[in-house]
């Protein structure tokens, strides 16, 4: 989805992908332009040669380097994962900044905030719009152990395309 408010926002966008597949969902989701993410810095350079200004990132781990080489000056990056010992010191040289988003930081700290709904309520009327599509490509009937655990399968597999759901 990322992709798509970064379209609303006017951003020229590079997503990465390393299957022909991944590469057509990035694209149809909103990417101009396809990065193998084996061969990040490479094929970053090749699309964008002067750098980025912005770096989503769900996988950080093993990435700072090669994000500190791509962004531009005082670019930053947001990330969501969560990585053990990550340390952002190579991207000091250029002033570049480290941003963390977790979905529930203003209902944990902000209780009485209705910030996050009022976001969410956003994005729901603009999927119902169809201003933003879904990215579900899969939905599972039964929250049981067996689809659980067949959610579990798919994902872990590492082919999979856009998100998988488990409906009760």
């Amino acid at each position: 989805m990322v992709l798509q408010l970064g379209r609303r926002l006017g951003l020229t966008l590079v997503g990465t992908a390393s299957r022909p597949e991944s590469a057509d969902w990035a694209r149809s989701m909103g990417a101009h332009e396809i990065a193998d993410h084996h061969d990040l810095v490479g094929s970053v350079r090749r699309v964008a040669p002067d750098g980025v200004q912005y770096v989503f990132s769900p996988v950080s781990a093993g990435n700072v380097e090669a994000y500190a080489e791509l962004l531009t000056p005082r670019g930053a990056v947001v990330a969501i994962d969560e990585p053990e010992g990550l340390d952002t010191l190579p991207l000091k040289a250029k002033s570049q900044s480290w941003h963390w988003e977790l979905m529930f930081t203003r209902p944990l700290s902000e209780p009485g905030s209705t910030v996050q709904r009022e976001i969410l309520d956003e994005v729901a009327r603009l999927v119902d719009a169809g201003e933003l599509r879904t990215t579900e490509t899969r939905r599972l009937q039964g929250l049981t152990a067996e689809s659980v655990r067949e959610a579990h399968r798919l994902v872990e597999s590492g082919r999979t395309v856009g998100k998988i759901v488990v409906e009760r």
